[in-house]
């Protein structure tokens, strides 16, 4: 039975022409776990025909969420064996080979929901991938940029960097981390927060967003005084809303269940 929940091409043998769900009906679910503009106008408009083109080749969910993490390492790898003559074709390497996997990692879930084979495996593969996507691509581009001030001789900058970078990668962990625990452990009470958003915390939730971060990657070609600000504003801010989930969990109050056993 999990076979056929897990398994597109089991799911598809059901009756005839059933392998033939039509793309308006990924289209349709393109932007369900998408909540910012952003994504819904660039990365889910793409992705979706990724999705579809999986289907088409018979792949599943799960094998296009290890892709995704499969582009996050190769991120690592080319801010590790590139060159550093030059910050130009590393850094738009790594921010590729990371929209690459972002890309891969909407489609995944948008092939579950299509196919109709979603499961909690699935749903744990997927949140694995983004835990490691997200380490994998923000080390690439502070490896490199340490890498890159190393070899230019000015290795105080290149340890500001690495140091600065180590902390950034920790508060965004640490935030999606600690989201992830009430969005799925304790739903009542993510939904009780998320409730009427105001316009200023919906801007201050783009600015730490995933695109969002890639893009700032590119800042440093331009002006890397400007790219460290940016990613110094962003640390502080992701701090801010960890130290924010803890004083959300001290409010929390258990309801009494039967099922629920004492840790």
């Amino acid at each position: 039975m999990k076979q056929a929940i897990n398994d597109p091409k089991v799911a598809v043998a059901a009756g005839p022409k059933a392998d033939r769900i039509p793309l308006a009906e990924f289209w349709r679910g393109r932007s369900a776990d998408g909540q910012l503009l952003l994504d819904r106008l660039t990365t889910h408009n793409v992705s979706i025909f990724i999705a579809y083109a999986g289907y088409r080749l018979n792949m599943t969910a799960n094998q296009i969420s290890a892709a995704s993490g499969a582009f996050s390492l190769l991120a690592l790898l080319a801010a590790a064996l590139m060159g550093t003559e030059s910050a130009v074709a590393p850094i738009l390497t790594i921010f590729v080979l990371s929209q690459i996997s972002y890309i891969l990692d909407c489609a995944d879930g948008q092939l579950a929901r299509a196919t109709k084979t979603t499961s909690p495996y699935g749903a744990f593969l997927d949140r694995a991938m983004d835990l490691v996507g997200i380490q994998l691509q923000y080390s690439a581009f502070f490896i490199f940029i340490y890498r890159y001030y190393m070899a230019a001789g000015e290795t105080s900058l290149a340890q500001v960097w690495l140091f600065g970078g180590l902390a950034f990668i920790f508060f965004y962990l640490a935030r999606f981390t600690v989201w992830q625990f009430f969005l799925h452990l304790l739903p009542e009470t993510y939904e009780d927060s998320k409730s009427d958003p105001s316009l200023a915390s919906e801007i201050l939730k783009g600015v730490i967003d995933h695109q969002i971060v890639v893009v700032t990657m590119l800042v440093f070609l331009i002006s890397p005084v400007a790219c460290m600000l940016i990613f110094a504003f962003q640390a502080s801010l992701l701090c801010a809303i960890w130290l924010r989930y803890f004083k959300r969990g001290l409010q929390y109050k258990a309801k009494p269940s039967s099922s629920t056993t004492p840790s």
